[in-house]
């Protein structure tokens, strides 16, 4: 797999679909989330391109080491088990088509581009502050989070759980903010130079996260990255990859 003419930062939304090979119980799982949230998206990932500072620089998740290089992109996200962890972006795509865990879905990334005003040509020119974001991720690798939160942007916007929530006091954790739209969104802020607001990044789900982007931070939209049935790769997109 080979990529090209990719942004130096951008955003990966994932959409599973059943599989008969797939685990029924993580189906499942990302279904209830995608229905309370009204989303195509269960899982979203941030792939970035490494600057020059951090070349050679080692790195450590709760996976193993990485030695950092310089132009190469780096898709950083949250598990339920091994908590922030970071990949190069061959490695993860190549991970998704293995014929052993027999994946199926689509992937669609939403590129941190400006979006051209009308009568303005569109263009690549990437914006932000990629070389803080990029130290931002590194700092969260490794941190992990309660099963609990995960699905809370999922239903923090149900009447009744609103209710339970304030009756008994319950408040999600915000020190660590480490699963995946909650992280991300963060991550979109140190980018765009926004103030930091954990209590707004723990309520997103992906799909809140997608629209937030385009809408208030004026990204380009969502595109089809590539699409995978049961451990088999079905297309890419020829803008951003090719098969070798």
């Amino acid at each position: 797999m080979q990529t090209h003419n990719l942004p130096k930062a951008f955003d990966l939304y994932f959409s599973s679909v059943y599989s008969k090979e797939s685990k029924k119980s993580i189906f499942y799982a990302r279904l209830i989330t995608q229905v309370f949230t009204k989303s195509n998206y269960e899982h979203v990932a941030v792939c970035l391109q490494c600057p020059s500072k951090f070349d050679g620089v080692p790195v450590k998740d709760n996976q193993g080491a990485t030695f950092l290089k310089a132009g190469r992109y780096y898709v950083f996200e949250a598990h339920t088990k091994d908590g922030i962890t970071i990949q190069s972006l061959e490695s993860r795509i190549e991970g998704m088509y293995s014929p052993t865990k027999k994946w199926s879905g689509k992937v669609f990334m939403q590129a941190r581009e400006k979006r051209p005003q009308e009568g303005e040509m569109y263009c690549y020119e990437d914006f932000g502050n990629l070389e803080a974001s990029f130290e931002d991720a590194i700092k969260m690798l490794g941190f992990t989070y309660p099963m609990k939160w995960v699905i809370f942007p999922a239903i923090d916007k149900n009447k009744f759980v609103r209710w339970v929530l304030k009756k008994f006091n319950i408040k999600p954790q915000l020190d660590k903010q480490a699963f995946c739209s909650s992280f991300a969104e963060i991550n979109n802020q140190v980018y765009c130079g926004e103030k930091i607001d954990k209590e707004e990044a723990i309520q997103l789900s992906p799909e809140e996260l997608r629209l937030k982007n385009y809408q208030i931070r004026k990204y380009v939209d969502e595109r089809k990255f590539l699409e995978i049935k049961n451990g088999s790769l079905l297309s890419v997109n020829p803008e951003y990859l090719t098969v070798l």
